[in-house]
């Protein structure tokens, strides 16, 4: 694209926006000074420990680099809601102690959790569906992270859809780009949060006590949608070396080292050679398809809750004044 083409893009972008805004661009304008010092001041604020209105996940370097109010303004309100909602469910029972968006058992597990609950029967059941709630919380962080990435790949035609959207309008455009990416993504963290849970060998419990009763249900149709191929995760650190300490000299041969030193000749102490690094630990690969098709099916759930959360916090930036921190998120929502 041409500098030409770009500038009239930017020209008919700012038009647009002045119409959805039904006011004047000036008054919406922020220079490239204002921006500078906003930013500035919000990273002050950060560094000394002190609340400030803008999103906490990496968002200066996200906004500086927006091209326009309005784009920043989007991403400014997506940064802010995937970041409550990471920080909302990555806690202990955010999952779990949240009825609206707590990952159920697949079926047909959660078929005969019901029936059992009433008998008092339903406990391993119950313990596998909170250890995989606790996988979910666990790898939130991590999430937080990979929503910076997607939320930066934001381009002007999405800003235009999004400003001109309903009340979750970003939200639906950031799950309908990202979904599969997000999926791909977060499956090797989740991995990790199911093996670090205990839940991988609570299903092996539950498929040797249940197994006949699933079978007669129907098996595991509930996980055919997720793959069940192996995943790869992260080769572990090595162990550390620690090179072995230089023994003090003995009496004898200190006394010598000191005549020595007398008559001004020097001893030289032999150094010992560091044994060799040891070869860096192989990747882990799971290799369970049935335990690979559960950690999709925990991926999918965590994701419908981190989008549910996500979404609240848009529609409440666009509804609700106090919701809107930041003066930037007072402009660009004000007047929609």
């Amino acid at each position: 694209m041409s500098n030409q083409d770009g500038v009239q893009r930017r020209n008919l972008l700012w038009a647009i926006m002045a119409l959805g805004f039904g006011q004047g661009s000036q008054a919406h304008a922020q220079s490239a000074g204002q921006m500078l010092e906003e930013l500035a001041k919000a990273a002050a604020a950060k560094r000394a420990g002190l609340p400030t209105a803008l999103p906490s996940l990496d968002d200066d370097l996200l906004l500086a680099s927006s091209q326009n109010e309005g784009e920043a303004g989007i991403r400014a309100a997506l940064l802010q809601g995937a970041d409550a909602a990471v920080g909302r469910l990555g806690k202990a029972d955010g999952f779990w102690g949240d009825a609206r968006v707590r990952i159920p058992l697949p079926e047909p597990l959660s078929s005969m959790q019901k029936r059992l609950s009433p008998l008092r029967l339903s406990v391993p059941l119950d313990s596998f569906q909170m250890r995989l709630n606790r996988s979910a919380e666990s790898m939130m962080p991590k999430a937080g992270a990979i929503f910076v990435d997607t939320i930066r790949s934001l381009t002007i035609d999405d800003v235009v859809k999004v400003l001109r959207g309903g009340a979750t309008a970003g939200t639906d455009l950031l799950k309908a780009k990202s979904y599969t990416g997000l999926v791909s993504l977060m499956t090797p963290p989740m991995a990790e949060a199911v093996q670090a849970s205990g839940a991988g060998p609570a299903l092996d419990r539950i498929q040797a006590r249940y197994g006949s009763e699933i079978e007669r249900l129907g098996g595991w149709g509930s996980l055919k949608n997720y793959s069940g191929a192996p995943i790869t995760l992260p080769a572990p650190p090595p162990p550390e070396v620690t090179a072995p300490a230089t023994p003090p000299p003995p009496a004898a041969a200190a006394a010598t080292k000191a005549k020595a030193g007398a008559t001004k000749t020097k001893a030289v102490t032999a150094l010992p050679i560091p044994p060799p690094p040891p070869p860096p630990p192989p990747p882990v690969v799971l290799d369970n398809p049935l335990k690979n098709q559960l950690i999709g099916f925990a991926v999918d759930r965590a994701l419908d809750g981190l989008f549910v959360y996500i979404g609240e916090e848009e529609r409440g930036i666009r509804q609700d004044p106090a919701r809107r921190g930041s003066d930037l998120l007072k402009r660009v929502f004000g007047s929609l």
